[in-house]
């Protein structure tokens, strides 16, 4: 780098006044100082035209006196318009270059020559040979092979490569899911063997979840899956959410009243419904003398509703299957619990494993204390009666006692269930529930009318005490040797009770004498227990065609005693057996869907047959699905409503004999239905 020495230069105003005295004499006197130099020299020093410059165009230079002295350039320079046209000139003219520092000084230097200079030539290597795996010994086709320069090869389709590059430069190589390797060639390689070792990344854990609906109708199916949702999305009660209050929602579902939880599906009792719990029948199904669902609703998994074709392996009812299967933890879930509570219950729920193979569920409700304090319930408060007894005399007094009488009613509920997956083909389950109710009522109550020279005298008693509990446990082995094959075995003991007693004295006292005593009584004692095994076997001949068939035999045996004063208006007990084989083909047609089968029951030597037939149309990537079914039910145990002198009914259980008909329903549907997501 040449280093330059530059001096500035300026004019002190004294010069540059003599310097302006002597241009504006010239030009005063007619003579052009600029016509005359170009007439009289052809060229003009760079170190003359610099200072005219600096005057002319208020600049200043800043130069090597030395350098400039000896540079001259054509007169033309005198007649620039502005500094830039002049800059111009001396930059073409002469062999010099000029910038502008940030002052505004205009800097003027030699013009430095540019070396050019030839590019070196790099010699090449030759790069020949083959890709294979560390591990294995496996080729790998189509790697990335990348210089240093950017530019990119590949493999062939067996490994092989082959290239040329500048020497002493580097090539990457490259496989999805291998290690990298960098190698730097300075000669000619051939035959070259490269193994790439695997890279073992573990790949983050992904998640993905989808939200269930609530409700679920597969096309082909004859029930409805109801899941959590369905019952949390609806209104909560007093008692919190309910699953049969919930059903109550549902097309052709309804209920006896307003204050009732029990179900009424296409117009039949509620006796009339199947329900079951983890394999276990449930033959009371409500808490409360019917006002809230038996079953805790935080420790269910999903219900599935059969309205329409029952399914065959299910028999001994005429209206509808409600099967509710309780939680079951995820692989691999720590126990974890939940507890809540509403106005009138607590409750909780613990599940999880307890070893790899073992999980357990546990659930349990009760209510605060006495739910007849409730304000909820004001009908059961207390009151202040109206006396039956009026004296002749209007001017008697008429004294009124009554003691405050508050029903005492409670109920909780149990509910248990332990599985085993004792390997891949085959788990145990085993399950338990217990619920219990009760109400304990009683008051006393008089009133007094006392005239001139006597009394008289009403005093009554009352006394009711009613408890009803239901207790049932199941055993559910189910056995998958193959895909085709699936095996289940149900062994199953539920027992309801219900045991109900009213009592009533009235005495009447004149003049301190008894005049007259009436005494009331009412009892009725309830009991069906039930017994089941069960074998049902599923055969996947093909996706579109699969045979399911078993048998089943139940003992029931029933009590039942009603008690009214002396008299016994019902009273008995029955034991009787029913059997029963099945067969369903489950069949496939392009667009249609067909469910055909039979249950054959025998029932005290009787045989009843009960044909079903289920038939669904959907045309691929149609909204509409089209359905019809048919199907004749027989009911063996079935329940009979008792009316107590206060005009409450009470339901008890009783077998079907020549007193009480077998029930038999002709059940049969026909419709369409439209399905459209709407985003």
């Amino acid at each position: 780098m040449e280093n330059i020495l530059y001096k500035n230069r300026s004019l002190n105003s004294f010069s540059q006044i003599i310097i302006l005295i002597g241009f504006f004499f010239l030009l005063f006197s007619g003579v052009n100082p600029i016509i005359n130099a170009q007439s009289n020299h052809p060229d003009i020093s760079l170190s003359e035209v610099l200072p005219l410059l600096e005057v002319r165009f208020n600049k200043k230079f800043g130069y090597d006196p030395d350098f400039v002295k000896p540079l001259r350039l054509d007169k033309k320079i005198l007649g620039a318009k502005n500094i830039e046209n002049a800059l111009q000139i001396i930059s073409s003219s002469l062999p010099v270059e000029y910038f502008q520092s940030l002052n505004g000084q205009i800097l003027i230097r030699k013009k430095l020559d540019k070396v050019e200079t030839s590019p070196i030539e790099i010699p090449e290597v030759s790069i020949k040979g083959i890709l294979i795996d560390a591990w294995t010994g496996e080729k790998l086709a189509f790697a990335d092979l990348i210089g240093e320069n950017g530019v990119s090869f590949s493999s062939d389709e067996n490994g092989n490569f082959a290239l040329k590059i500048k020497d002493n430069s580097s090539i990457t190589f490259k496989y999805l899911g291998y290690e990298s390797k960098k190698i730097k060639f300075n000669a000619d390689k051939n035959d070259l063997i490269l193994r790439l070792v695997p890279k073992l990344n573990s790949l983050p854990l992904i998640e993905i979840t989808a939200k269930v609906p609530a409700i679920v109708s597969k096309p082909g199916t004859d029930f409805s899956l109801l899941n959590p949702d369905f019952w949390r999305l609806m209104p909560a009660l007093a008692a919190g959410n309910d699953i049969l209050r919930s059903l109550q929602q549902l097309p052709g579902v309804s209920s006896s009243d307003d204050l009732s939880a029990e179900l009424k599906i296409r117009g039949s009792n509620g006796d009339e419904n199947l329900i079951i719990l983890d394999g276990i029948t449930l033959y009371n199904v409500t808490h409360f003398s019917g006002m809230f669902s038996l079953v805790n609703s935080d420790a269910i998994k999903e219900v599935k509703l059969f309205k329409n074709a029952l399914p065959v392996s299910y028999g001994g009812k005429t209206s509808s299957v409600i099967e509710m299967n309780s939680l079951s933890p995820n692989e691999n879930l720590n126990l974890n619990g939940k507890i809540s509570s509403n106005l009138l219950t607590s409750q909780a729920v613990l599940q999880g494993h307890i070893t790899s193979k073992q999980s357990i569920l546990l659930s349990g409700r009760t209510t605060y204390g006495n739910l007849g304090d409730s304000k909820l319930f004001g009908a059961l408060q207390e009151q202040t009666l109206t006396p039956l007894i009026r004296p002749i005399d209007p001017k008697a007094n008429v004294t009124q006692e009554i003691s405050s009488y508050n029903p005492n009613f409670k109920f909780y509920d149990l509910q248990g269930k332990w599985n085993w997956e004792i390997n891949a083909k085959q788990n145990l389950q085993l399950a338990l529930f217990y619920g219990f109710d009760q109400l304990d009522y009683s008051y006393n109550k008089s009133i007094k009318t006392e005239m001139v020279n006597s009394y008289t005298y009403r005093k009554e008693y009352f006394k009711e005490y009613t408890n009803w509990n239901n207790l049932g446990t199941s055993l559910i082995w189910n056995l998958n040797p193959s895909e085709k094959w699936q095996h289940s075995l149900l062994l199953s003991v539920t027992d309801f009770q219900n045991n109900a007693s009213i009592t009533n004295d009235f005495k009447f006292v004149e003049d301190k004498k008894v005049y007259k005593i009436f005494n009331f009584e009412n009892t009725h004692f309830n009991k069906v227990s039930g017994k089941d095994i069960k074998w049902t076997s599923r055969y996947e001949i093909s996706k579109k065609q699969s045979w399911i068939y078993g048998i089943q035999a139940s003992n029931n045996q029933v009590i039942y005693d009603i008690k009214q004063d002396k008299i016994k208006p019902l009273s008995g007990q029955n034991n009787a057996w029913q059997s029963a084989a099945f067969a369903e083909l489950n069949q496939q047609l392009i667009d249609w869907t067909f469910n055909i089968g039979g249950r054959l029951n025998v029932y005290k030597q009787n045989i009843y047959i009960s044909p079903s037939i289920d038939i669904n149309y959907r045309k691929l990537n149609s909204p509409f699905t089209f359905k019809g079914s048919f199907g004749r039910y027989y009911q063996f145990l079935r329940q009979l409503n008792h009316e107590d002198r206060y005009g409450r009914n009470y339901g008890y259980w009783v077998m079907s004999n020549d007193q009480f008909p077998v029930l038999i329903s002709n059940n049969s549907m026909l419709g369409a239905k439209a399905y459209r997501d709407w985003e």
